[in-house]
């Protein structure tokens, strides 16, 4: 017998005996970490931190939408926003909004999202080294190099890299998956409340990270059952500590709980993208096909690529093939319930595979491979000893080609990818960098409500020079009632075409420019720039302005002024505010009838709402600046042929009552200021 055997047996018999009840502080001392091991270990995680943080500020290019929206939250929250519990507008979970406010805070930048889940990453090779060191020294004295094995699988592994330096909730879930599993395991082991304690509080914060926290129970309760067969003395202390953790973890995730108690449609929005039953069996056979040789289903991931190379997929099937034929020993154990029990994460949702919804089991996986690589050098060092050293040589080969092929595929292939500036939405974040960037002194207005892009979201709010003025350029328009500096308009293409051509016939001497990066395809923005002292223009005649208190009319622009019955007319009304108010009245726009038959009823027809079709309430307006209101009138189909009158005026939508005209020349009747008139034609 080997003396690794000999030893294995030793420390085994050690274990079996503590479920007896024995003492085994003795034999199962923690080890000191041996020189090599260390330098050895130092290595992997400065290779695991250089694949994170080479080329991080360019690649991935862009910002992509969740990304984005978890850095607009962020910035909010660091702010002085309101923090919230559940974000069920697109994460959820809020883990990743948090830790990226507190990036913030410290000056990490718009990358700080990136920042949190490559670090995470980091941090999670370090621990499945301590983790699998502390499993696996029951098995093997070589427990170390087991541990070195599975830090550089995970380490070098390509999914575990693709989705931590594009900021997937994900990589914090699995992390949080690796303590979890380590310190539960090691209260079943050892029978110490601070281990359950310690799994019990990281598996409820874990429910705040991600969706895929999840499938931590079932984990769990599959982990259990590698302990079942241990006798009474073994479980009496064993449950106290289960009470432990469960109740740690009820506690910490009870804020949480509640929440979905109150909003029962949050805790299942995903549910929408649950397979059905016919495709469960087709769908888990995809989903384990995309561990080894099917790439995955979703928008941002390489064509073709699984989730491990061949190389290391041969260790990973050798692991689990040990494995399942030692499945009865917790420390084997241990690693198919962690991988098994993330599995219907991904098989009982469609499309699979989504590898985002396994990358828990990741760390799990690494384990089998590093297991996997022990037992084929092992057989090679009993069975033919000659060879054992050429072995060694053979699984540094594949180590050294799992980790080239990661660096190719991401360096290389993804990166130079025909469809990753758009699926990583490139022209957004450079519209975002425009607006950081532009210069102090001028006047920028961008055509894009605030919030519908988090990219642009965040730069508006980023923004360290003057502010910003957002507004929706598919519902309005917004100009400076005098151009004494440069206006700079961000006009987003990608959004809506209408501000661009109202803006040139406005100002005709502005000039556009158009990013290079664009080439010849359409662009997603365009700038338009109108010098000082240009021209401003008041779309509309009126006699004089009309004043509503502090807000004014200017201009009332009807372009057609004869329409037939049945037809619509747009009425287009320049608003000014003198001074910055917290009114939100309602703008109306009447067609009258003033002949006499009609003064009980003068109203033919008419149109009231908020102005630009709600995006632009009173109370949002800046002094010095235009806006362009427009309401759609349309004509009764019966009505008479005629000459009609335009009404104009604003009302409080809470008492009704309507705000009383001022200005020369003013004309009213019923109230109302007459701002125009309109010909019906007979159809």
């Amino acid at each position: 017998m080997s003396g690794n055997t000999q030893h294995a047996d030793k420390v085994g018999a050690a274990t079996r005996r503590q479920g007896r009840g024995h003492n085994t502080h003795l034999a199962l001392r923690r080890p000191e970490l041996r020189p090599a091991i260390g330098m050895l270990l130092a290595f992997v995680l400065t290779l695991t931190a250089c694949l994170r943080w080479v080329r991080f500020t360019t690649l991935p290019p862009g910002l992509w939408y969740d990304e984005a929206y978890t850095l607009a939250q962020a910035q909010r929250l660091a702010q002085g926003g309101e923090l919230y519990i559940y974000y069920p507008e697109k994460h959820g979970e809020p883990a990743i909004i948090w830790l990226t406010a507190l990036a913030l805070k410290i000056g990490a930048g718009h990358l700080a999202p990136r920042w949190i889940t490559s670090v995470s990453s980091v941090v999670g090779v370090l621990l499945l080294f301590f983790a699998v060191r502390d499993v696996m020294r029951s098995e093997s004295k070589q427990a170390d190099w087991l541990a070195l094995g599975s830090a550089a699988a995970l380490g070098i592994n390509y999914e575990y890299l693709f989705h931590t330096r594009m900021s997937w909730q994900g990589a914090l879930v699995t992390t949080t998956f690796i303590v979890v599993t380590w310190f539960f395991w090691r209260g079943m082991r050892d029978g110490h409340y601070r281990d359950f304690l310690v799994a019990g509080v990281v598996a409820g914060a874990s429910q705040y990270t991600g969706v895929a926290a999840r499938t931590l129970p079932l984990v769990l309760l599959l982990t259990l059952l590698g302990w079942l067969g241990r006798d009474r003395r073994f479980w009496r202390t064993r449950w106290k500590g289960l009470l432990t953790a469960g109740g740690a973890a009820t506690l910490i995730y009870a804020p949480l709980a509640y929440t979905f108690f109150t909003h029962p449609e949050w805790f299942g929005r995903r549910m929408q993208t649950t397979a059905p039953a016919p495709a469960l069996l087709p769908n888990l056979g995809r989903t384990l096909a995309g561990w080894l040789w099917m790439g995955e289903a979703a928008l941002h991931s390489l064509p073709g690529r699984p989730i491990y190379d061949p190389a290391m997929g041969f260790l990973l099937l050798a692991g689990a093939a040990v494995a399942t034929c030692k499945i009865r020993r917790p420390a084997y154990n241990v690693w198919l319930a962690w991988f098994v029990g993330v599995l219907p994460g991904g098989f009982l949702s469609d499309p699979t595979p989504m590898f985002y919804r396994v990358m828990t089991a990741v760390p799990a996986t690494a384990a089998l491979c590093a297991v996997g690589g022990w037992h084929v050098w092992r057989f090679a060092a009993t069975r033919l000893p000659r060879l054992r050293n050429l072995a060694l040589l053979l699984l540094l080969m594949v180590f050294t080609a799992s980790a080239w092929a990661t660096c190719h595929d991401y360096f290389v292939r993804w990166a130079n990818w025909p469809r990753l500036p758009m699926v990583m939405d490139v022209w957004k974040w450079q519209a975002a960098e425009a607006i950081l960037e532009a210069p102090a002194d001028e006047t920028l207005l961008v055509t894009i409500p605030d919030g519908h892009e988090p990219a642009i979201s965040y730069a508006l709010h980023a923004r360290d020079a003057s502010p910003v003025r957002a507004f929706d350029g598919a519902r309005c328009l917004v100009y400076p009632t005098q151009a004494s500096n440069r206006t700079h308009y961000l006009v987003i293409l990608g959004y809506e075409h209408r501000s661009l051509s109202r803006l040139q016939a406005l100002f005709p001497s502005g000039q556009q420019t158009v990013d290079p990066v664009f080439g010849n395809g359409e662009p997603y923005f365009v700038n338009l720039t109108i010098p000082p002292g240009a021209e401003v223009p008041v779309l509309g005649d009126l006699p004089a302005p009309i004043t509503y208190g502090d807000i004014v009319l200017h201009g009332v622009h009807v372009p057609e002024t004869a329409v037939l019955a049945g037809q619509t007319v747009t009425v287009t009304l320049t608003w000014e505010v003198l001074e910055p108010t917290l009114a939100n009245d309602t703008v109306f726009v009447h067609l009258l009838d003033g002949r006499p038959e009609s003064a009980a009823a003068p109203l033919k027809a008419q149109h009231d709402g908020i102005p630009c079709e709600a995006t632009e309430p009173i109370w949002h307006w800046q002094p010095g600046e235009y806006i362009l209101d427009e309401h759609v009138l349309t004509i009764p189909a019966d009505l008479a042929a005629g000459e009609y009158m335009l009404g104009a005026g604003l009302y409080d939508a809470d008492t009704l009552q309507r705000l009383p005209p001022a200005g020369e020349d003013l004309h009213t009747r019923w109230d109302e200021a007459i701002v125009g008139s309109i010909t019906v034609i007979d159809q």
